[in-house]
């Protein structure tokens, strides 16, 4: 005999009778973050988004999963369907979860991000209304006395700029080393993704 609950039910009786409408349930999203590396220079793959919420601002490609779909194949498909981009090396970066991050509902999206060294054409499709490559400058600047700094970020992308601020706030435990990143200005980058370049940036001169 299996074991029972407080109310004597088996795992398959309670699976028969649990009722999932009783919490309400985020949406969840991919996202992702392709870095194009040659020397010394890094792009960064956006795509201007074709509806609202936030028309004709720059986003990365990314979108809703399917029930059937583990995260990664729809973070693959939706970059295909996006930008027509497929056969990318993918590792997971962090999940956003902030209750106010989206204006539709409450949703919640896990970043893929990627580094490749030969740089492959986007090609616009699905709700993106242009896919483009956009070159990276950043600099780190300390406030005094703090253990905070402003991340400055420069996208260029022939003569459109954006110019995302982030600030950043390290805290290091016994065991634990954290950093809390709030977006200031997004400068026409689509809801939180100013903050989300910032995390896989640093997560990108960390590793490499």
């Amino acid at each position: 005999m299996g074991a029972r609950n407080s109310l004597g039910q088996t795992e398959e009786e309670f699976l028969k009778e649990y009722d999932s409408s009783k919490y309400k349930k985020p949406s969840v999203t991919t996202d992702n973050v392709i870095f194009y590396v040659k020397e010394n220079n890094i792009e960064v793959l956006l795509i201007k988004r074709g509806n609202h919420p936030d028309i004709n601002k720059w986003a990365f490609p990314g979108g809703f999963i399917e029930m059937d779909e583990n995260l990664e194949v729809a973070a693959l498909r939706e970059l295909k369907e996006e930008t027509n981009l497929e056969g990318i090396e993918f590792e997971q970066l962090h999940t956003f979860g902030d209750v106010d991050r989206d204006k539709r509902d409450r949703i919640i999206t896990v970043v893929y991000f990627a580094v490749i060294e030969e740089k492959k054409k986007a090609v616009a499709g699905d709700d993106a209304g242009d896919a483009k490559w956009f070159s990276i400058d950043y600099e780190k600047i300390g406030i005094e006395n703090s253990e905070e700094y402003i991340l400055d970020i420069k996208l260029k992308s022939d003569d459109l700029e954006l110019n995302p601020q982030i600030r950043v706030i390290e805290s290091k435990g016994k065991y634990i080393a954290k950093k809390k990143y709030t977006q200031i200005k997004n400068d026409n980058m689509a809801g939180d993704h100013g903050k989300v370049l910032a995390v896989a940036l640093e997560k990108f001169l960390e590793k490499f």
